[in-house]
């Protein structure tokens, strides 16, 4: 039984935490403003839609974060994302990611919220970087475009994110997502969770 119990609690230390797809579910709308999209992939194309932070479940955890997919929608069901280094995507995600780490502390109002999710969908899918025109583009929000064309405008001084996880849908019809803060457990943590689990019980068997 002591064997069994070494090699269970082993391999869940051992384990990459990332080596597990997760499930992420829509909550609701934080920080928005309501701006019409205009970008043909998208069946929202020349129609009002909320922009800016996202709640989500990741799994049981309750986070926030952006949509990093303008040709999919989020939908109302859970659905599988992988979490993907993002070190390892190509370079209009990883500068999506830069304006994530940047700026997400400093966007608290609906209007720079808006504009930071702009500007990661106008850097992963246009290649002109203007809110207002391209193959993705608002309009009917001035100070959301003009907000997130001063963020465009800071690729300029890209470096490479290095505190922005990427969850990747495993569906290519539900969107991708970006969360600045690393809400998930580190090894260390869960190592020391399932020990203090352990003794618990222990005690509770001894008693």
């Amino acid at each position: 039984m002591k064997s069994t119990m070494f090699l269970f609690l082993s391999i869940i230390i051992l384990s990459p935490v990332f080596a597990f797809s997760s499930m992420l579910e829509y909550q609701s709308m934080g920080l928005s403003e309501d701006s019409v999209f205009h970008f043909a992939p998208n069946t929202y194309d020349g129609k009002s839609i909320p922009m800016g932070q996202i709640n989500v479940i990741l799994d049981t955890v309750i986070s926030t974060g952006f949509c990093a997919n303008a040709e999919a929608t989020m939908g109302t069901a859970a659905y599988e994302v992988n979490a993907v280094d993002i070190s390892t995507v190509a370079l209009e995600y990883r500068q999506a990611g830069y304006l994530m780490q940047k700026y997400y502390q400093s966007a608290t109002t609906s209007v720079l919220a808006a504009a930071l999710q702009v500007a990661i969908w106008e850097t992963i899918n246009d290649t002109g970087y203007d809110a207002t025109s391209g193959s993705l583009w608002i309009s009917d929000n001035a100070p959301v475009a003009n907000a997130a064309n001063v963020y465009l405008a800071d690729l300029v001084n890209f470096t490479e994110p290095t505190n922005v996880l990427y969850y990747q849908a495993v569906n290519s019809a539900r969107q991708d997502f970006m969360i600045v803060e690393n809400t998930l457990p580190e090894p260390a943590t869960i190592a020391f969770m399932i020990f203090g689990a352990t003794g618990l019980m222990r005690r509770r068997l001894s008693a």
